[in-house]
């Protein structure tokens, strides 16, 4: 998630309460954001949820939707997201 840099303080907030929110939600096992040293207005998401049901339930949560709604025209570059599943 990166913001413009002169959006940089109010990304960082919305970022802190997506996280906050988040965890919260059924499923979530954590969600972190990670704000990278060299450009502080560059963070990483990590999720993990305890299925693919309550992935999707997050992503279609309201306070998700809100968050992408403000969070898109502070935004630097396109919203990456990756999937990823552990090795067993």
């Amino acid at each position: 998630a990166d913001a413009v840099p002169s959006g940089k303080d109010e990304a960082l907030v919305l970022l802190k309460q997506l996280a906050e929110t988040s965890r919260n939600d059924d499923g979530n096992v954590r969600f972190e954001v990670l704000q990278q040293s060299s450009r502080q207005n560059h963070c990483t998401i990590v999720e993990i949820w305890k299925d693919q049901k309550a992935l999707v339930a997050h992503v279609m949560a309201g306070h998700t939707r809100q968050f992408r709604e403000q969070f898109h025209p502070l935004s630097g570059s396109l919203y990456d997201a990756r999937l990823y599943t552990a090795l067993e």
